[in-house]
């Protein structure tokens, strides 16, 4: 589905990402962990085209690098931002709306009902601006608005930064649900105690590089990782 071949992302003089390699497969769920300011965010944007990178990006085995950020949009990647972005003047429904690449009437009310379907508290605020909205809800709007265009691949960006456990636990719910219907998901977290349960394979970046990859169980065992990004010491193993 996804191929990154060393790819390089530059700000300035500051190497934001460097010569990194990832792969997803279709129907896949890979969760990239790492603290704030490792790269995830930069790594995510280059895949849409939002940052100029280096390096060869695949999509469906194309070559995709030269492509404008629309064009991967209408290829099938879709991303939910870090920080939500969402329109707060707009109303739900309308932020919904911007989420849709062109298509029939008749999908599109299928599209925004699979949306409301999937957050029901959406509906009971479809026509409140969503600048009301609790974080929580915001991010779920957020997140249905990246799946109005039907991804292939729907990339999260820290979708749980902030939010209370039981937001947090619902959207870890919601990825499992687009799973087993056969999506591919990138889930960027911090939180690695919710993204490595619900993924099947785990990057770990650490100041712009991949320094650890492997099964999300085998991740989720390894002493560091769970030291730095799990809140265990070797001590509470012993």
């Amino acid at each position: 589905m996804l191929q990154l071949e060393k790819v390089t992302v530059t700000y300035g003089a500051v190497e934001a990402v460097r010569s990194l390699d990832m792969t997803i497969a279709a129907g896949e769920v890979v969760t990239l962990v790492g603290a704030n300011g490792a790269g995830k965010s930069s790594t995510l944007k280059a895949i849409l085209g939002l940052v100029d990178a280096k390096g060869r990006i695949s999509f469906g085995g194309a070559n995709i690098a030269q492509v404008p950020t629309y064009g991967r949009v209408e290829a099938g990647i879709a991303l939910s931002p870090e920080g939500r972005h969402v329109f707060p003047q707009m109303d739900v429904g309308e932020n919904l709306e911007l989420g849709l690449i062109p298509r029939t009437q008749a999908e599109r009310k299928a599209l925004l009902e699979r949306m409301l379907s999937l957050f029901p508290r959406l509906r009971e605020r479809l026509r409140q601006p969503a600048g009301s909205l609790s974080g929580g809800e915001q991010q779920m709007l957020a997140i249905a608005r990246a799946l109005m265009s039907k991804p292939k691949l729907l990339m999260l960006d820290e979708p749980t930064l902030g939010l209370a456990p039981i937001i947090v636990d619902q959207i870890a719910d919601l990825v499992l649900v687009l799973k087993a219907e056969g999506m591919s998901i990138l889930l960027s977290e911090q939180n690695a105690e919710m993204a490595l349960p619900v993924a099947d394979r785990a990057y770990v970046m650490e100041t712009g590089a991949i320094v650890k990859t492997g099964s999300s169980a085998a991740i989720q065992s390894d002493p560091a990782v769970r030291e730095a990004y799990l809140g265990f010491s070797s001590e509470d193993d012993a």
